[in-house]
């Protein structure tokens, strides 16, 4: 299962990287802003998104649903 952590942030990012890969649940792909993120979702199978919508990224979360209502497998999303 994958899951796209979006943060502009880079020390972010790779704290929840670190976080998260201790429970090995998720093979994690990184964006950093919703631009990169929106071409990671179109061109992979994506399951999961957690994104920080304080910033530019926030702004991409209608193209996020509206891929999830197109039919995307599963996508689900967390916001922080």
């Amino acid at each position: 299962m994958k899951a796209l952590l979006v943060d502009d942030d880079i020390v972010s990012r790779m704290a929840l990287i670190d976080l998260l890969s201790v429970y090995g649940i998720f093979e994690l792909v990184e964006a950093e802003d919703g631009e990169a993120a929106w071409a990671l979702l179109d061109a992979d199978r994506i399951n999961r998104a957690l994104a920080d919508v304080a910033d530019a990224v926030g702004r991409q979360l209608d193209r996020v649903k509206a891929l999830a209502s197109s039919g995307a497998p599963d996508l689900t999303g967390a916001m922080a």
